[in-house]
C-alpha cells in the first residue's frame, strides 16, 4: 500500500576507502519511528516502531522477519567486531 510505505535511501560505504560499495532503497512504514538500523557483515538489522525486526541480507536482499514476541527493542547495543 503506497500510502502506508515509503522507501529510505541507504548508502554502505567503505570506512577504510570511502568507497561507495551499495545503494539501494529499503521499504519502510510512513510515519514510523526507526528503533534500530545496525549493519553487521552483510545483514541489515531495521526495527521500526511496532513492527516486527527485519534482517536484511545485503548480497541476496532477502529479507527475515523476527516478531516483536522473540525481539524487544533494546535499550543499549555491544558492538562486535572480527
Amino acid at each position: 500500500d503506497d500510502e502506508t510505505q515509503d522507501h529510505l535511501p541507504l548508502r554502505i560505504i567503505s570506512i577504510e576507502t570511502g568507497q561507495v560499495l551499495r545503494e539501494f532503497n529499503q521499504l519502510m512504514r510512513k510515519g514510523k519511528k526507526i528503533d534500530v538500523i545496525e549493519q553487521f557483515n552483510q545483514k541489515l538489522l531495521l526495527k521500526q516502531e511496532d513492527a516486527p525486526l527485519s534482517i536484511v541480507d545485503l548480497l541476496s536482499t532477502q529479507v527475515v522477519k523476527v516478531s516483536e514476541k522473540r525481539f524487544k527493542t533494546p535499550l543499549a547495543f555491544i558492538f562486535l567486531y572480527e
